[in-house]
């Protein structure tokens, strides 16, 4: 599972990254030879870094709806000790199974790195998170630890096409 992750991760991170200079045909015009296309990448990665923000609140306030529309149509959430939830029903279902063991829960995700490619379609973050609720018995829980998300944009705006979370609370019996 983990070498999964990480395969997933060093993809997605891969298809953001910018690509090198590539040799242009000498024999081609140069008229011909299209400039790249690049996107302000500051703007966009301002964004990301607010659409996180936005998900520790819609999580806060147990808004699977809000988290739902966060994600592409097609997204996909790997949460630890859960299937994986790809497309809207999925997502719903997912968060809201969450939410209903987590009263009060806090949510906060920062984001440390944004990567946007080049083309400004596509983009990787990676964020820490840090959880704190009370649990069915009562008690109080927590969790910290890392997430992957990669972006893409659809219709303009910027939507998790995939996410993964990677808790730093040591499993029970370890």
């Amino acid at each position: 599972m983990r070498r999964c992750t990480v395969a997933l991760a060093l993809l997605a991170v891969a298809a953001c990254s910018p690509k090198a200079d590539e040799k242009v045909d000498s024999t081609t015009a140069a008229a011909a030879v299209a400039a790249p296309n690049v996107a302000n990448t500051k703007a966009d990665e301002d964004s990301i870094r607010a659409i996180s923000d936005r998900i520790g609140a819609a999580m806060s306030a147990h808004d699977t709806a809000a988290v739902r529309a966060l994600y592409a149509d097609d997204g996909v959430d790997f949460t630890p000790g859960m299937a994986p939830a790809r497309g809207s029903a999925a997502l719903v279902k997912e968060y809201g199974d969450m939410f209903g063991g987590m009263k009060g829960l806090k949510a906060t995700l920062a984001p440390a790195d944004v990567i946007v490619s080049q083309s400004g379609d596509l983009a990787v973050s990676r964020s820490r998170y840090q959880l704190s609720w009370t649990d069915a018995k009562g008690k109080p829980a927590s969790d910290h630890g890392n997430v992957v998300v990669a972006w893409k944009k659809v219709n303009g705006q910027w939507k998790i096409a995939t996410s993964i979370n990677a808790s730093e609370v040591p499993m029970p019996g370890m």
